[in-house]
């Protein structure tokens, strides 16, 4: 029992200070020691009272004074560790390490506001950092913050109307019908140009066709089966390494016909990986056997085939400054699949023919980020519109 300045006492854990306030201890759900203070004993007894029913209320939540260091490990744990790839686990560790730690990490999960996420976003974007880069480490701290305001670790989400504040631009660039038959131009004579025909002919993402196998291709019913992907990425504690996983998702586990020029591609491909491995033209390929690979057998990174478009580009515009012609930007291997749909799209394919190409679960997806009006086609189609208003004028005439 506690007891006050005169000796009296006061109750279990109340005592009086020498400067006449009253203090008060319990011990709260997570062990540790809390004090809490009143100026009369009336005052400290409430202020205990609804300390003791507040601690018990929260019996279930997260330590208030959890650290976002300490927070972002658990939602690792529990929010994501079953739930994603190993690779999508690996890029939140990275993004966190590399761009939230130093600025947020030793702050109390409770106390971080929204003036101090514009600042971190704000020093992202002053780096002159990609805006999707900055997009991807937004939305990780929404889903970080959302999943804490769950388990009452914080009061409010401070992500709130700024996660789309660098929302990047999701259409892609399409090659035009002139850029297009340019780069193949240059590209005949490059060692990759048989992937760069496979992917402007059937749409598949990178990581597919890096991953693309013989037992994959069926020749016979010109079909390409697409049911995994090739990432590039450093586990905890290895070197970076090549790993195959599943598809991106459930919808992009597809079969793509092939065309004559695509058939003829990977066919072409196939005599050159019998060179590369040294083997007979007769000689059967593992049905495991990757299709794509550098000069040497070994699986693609992004960066060497995005080195081997800039040697074709750069090629591209000798050719074009000659002609007094506008440079062709760089692209990477993703706008030769945007360019396939653009051209499914000029042909007039049903766009749910292209989504399923392409392999999104919405075809709305599919139209929002796959295609663009250009001016031929807009030009194209009011003289159809043309055509069919003066046939129902002629037929009114007659």
């Amino acid at each position: 029992m506690g007891k006050d300045l005169k000796g009296k006492e006061l109750g279990k854990g109340i005592t009086q200070r020498k400067d006449g306030r009253y203090q008060a201890r319990f011990t709260d759900r997570f062990g540790k020691r809390r004090t809490v203070y009143g100026k009369t004993l009336k005052d400290i007894k409430n202020e205990l009272h609804n300390e003791i029913v507040e601690d018990y209320r929260l019996n279930n939540t997260i330590n208030p004074n959890t650290t976002l260091d300490e927070w972002f490990d658990k939602w690792i744990r529990i929010y994501k560790q079953n739930y994603v790839k190993e690779v999508t686990i690996l890029r939140y560790k990275s993004m966190y390490r590399n761009h939230v730690q130093e600025f947020l990490g030793k702050k109390r999960v409770n106390e971080i506001n929204r003036l101090m996420v514009v600042d971190l976003i704000g020093n992202l974007n002053k780096n002159n950092f990609k805006k999707s880069t900055i997009n991807c480490i937004s939305r990780m701290l929404y889903d970080i913050f959302e999943c804490a305001m769950a388990d009452d670790v914080c009061a409010k989400n401070p992500m709130l109307k700024i996660k789309k504040l660098y929302e990047p631009n999701k259409k892609g660039t399409a090659l035009t019908l002139e850029q297009q038959i340019d780069f193949f131009n240059m590209s005949v004579n490059s060692y990759y140009n048989n992937l760069f025909i496979t992917i402007v002919n059937t749409g598949m993402r990178f990581g597919e066709i890096s991953a693309l196998t013989i037992g994959d291709v069926d020749f016979y019913n010109c079909k390409i089966s697409v049911n995994k992907t090739s990432v590039y990425y450093k586990s905890e504690g290895e070197q970076c390494s090549f790993h195959v996983t599943p598809p991106k998702t459930p919808s992009a586990n597809r079969t793509i016909p092939m065309n004559n020029m695509c058939k003829k591609a990977i066919q072409d491909q196939i005599t050159v990986l019998k060179k590369i491995l040294k083997l007979n033209e007769n000689d059967p390929l593992n049905k495991s056997q990757l299709i794509f690979t550098t000069h040497s057998g070994n699986p693609i990174s992004r960066g060497c085939i995005y080195s081997a478009m800039k040697h074709v580009i750069d090629r591209v515009n000798v050719v074009r400054a000659a002609n007094s012609k506008p440079p062709m930007a760089y692209f990477g291997p993703h706008t030769l699949r945007h360019t396939f749909a653009t051209r499914c799209f000029d042909e007039g394919i049903n766009p749910k023919i292209v989504q399923a190409y392409l392999g999104y679960k919405s075809v709305n997806t599919t139209l929002d980020i796959y295609t663009d009006i250009n001016e031929s086609q807009k030009t194209h189609n009011i003289l159809m519109l043309e055509d069919a208003m003066n046939e129902t004028i002629r037929r009114r005439a007659e």
